[in-house]
């Protein structure tokens, strides 16, 4: 093979993997311009490029070019696969997965593209078969975080709340500082009516992060359901006749008292309320839609 193209493949490659798509793709071009129909590498690479320049039915083509000429390529099935991801051929996508990931002499090498496989098959609503993924990959001792995160999500969608809290208590003690896990590990202890448990871990996620405006929705929604028990529990014990217009009142009015304490943490967290404006304005709306959805169904 020429010299000077084997130059230019091997800085191409280079240049691709240190993600300088635009060079990489000129010294691609030059690579080309010696030996026309190129190889198996070169085709690799350029759909590489391609794909990180956005261009995806251009990866395609080089993609499908580098399969003909070495279609046993685990690299490559599994780079097409990414690539028809990208153009909502998701279907075809796991096909070209499922390639790419059979006979792996070293499933651990190709990890990556597992959790992309489960990701797309939760896309396409077949959660059994991403949980198998997920439980495969866990069994190899994976430390991969997100393993553990998407199997949470997916297990709290299918509604197992006991399992979906272990996954994703899992995945916080990996990254005791990730707010969103943290956060979801409230939201679950609160589907599981462990009310404390929520608003302890809640609370922390607010700690964690003052500027999301989630924790303190989801701490809002909580101290809403704990004011409406409180006043059903008020009425049974005073023996009162509870009308729908009185409840509606105290309701609306308690209402404020959760936005008036949900302001007042965030003062207390020295949070700059100018750049909380708008989403305080918009949590108030949230807040008092919830009450108003307990006023309906009570």
């Amino acid at each position: 093979m020429d010299k000077k193209y084997l130059e230019l493949l091997k800085e191409t490659k280079s240049l691709t993997d240190s993600t300088k798509f635009q060079q990489a793709l000129k010294k691609s071009e030059k690579a080309i311009e010696i030996n026309k129909k190129g190889c198996f590498d070169l085709h690799l690479t350029q759909a590489k490029i391609f794909f990180g320049l956005n261009k995806f039915k251009q990866a395609q083509e080089s993609i499908n070019t580098a399969l003909k000429l070495k279609n046993d390529s685990h690299e490559a099935h599994l780079i097409k696969g990414n690539i028809l991801y990208e153009l909502d051929e998701k279907e075809e996508c796991i096909k070209s997965y499922n390639q790419g990931l059979d006979n792996l002499e070293n499933s651990k090498a190709y990890e990556e593209y597992f959790i992309y496989k489960g990701n797309v098959l939760v896309e396409l609503n077949r959660k059994e078969e991403a949980l198998e993924i997920y439980d495969e990959i866990i069994n190899r001792n994976s430390e991969e975080i997100w393993v553990y995160a998407n199997k949470g999500k997916i297990l709290k969608i299918m509604g197992k709340y006991e399992e979906a809290l272990k996954a994703y208590q899992k995945a916080s003690s990996m990254e005791p500082e990730n707010q969103d896990f943290i956060l979801k590990i409230g939201k679950i202890f609160s589907l599981l009516n462990q009310k404390g448990k929520a608003l302890e871990n809640i609370k922390k996620s607010m700690v964690l992060n003052d500027l999301d405006v989630k924790p303190f929705y989801y701490k809002s929604k909580i101290d809403s359901i704990n004011i409406n028990n409180n006043f059903e529990e008020n009425n049974i014990n005073n023996n009162k006749k509870n009308t729908r217009s009185s409840k509606n009142c105290t309701l609306i009015n308690d209402s404020e008292i959760v936005i008036e304490t949900l302001k007042n943490d965030l003062i207390a967290r020295k949070v700059d309320l100018k750049k909380l404006n708008e989403k305080y304005e918009s949590l108030k709306l949230k807040i008092k839609k919830c009450i108003k959805i307990n006023i309906f169904i009570n």
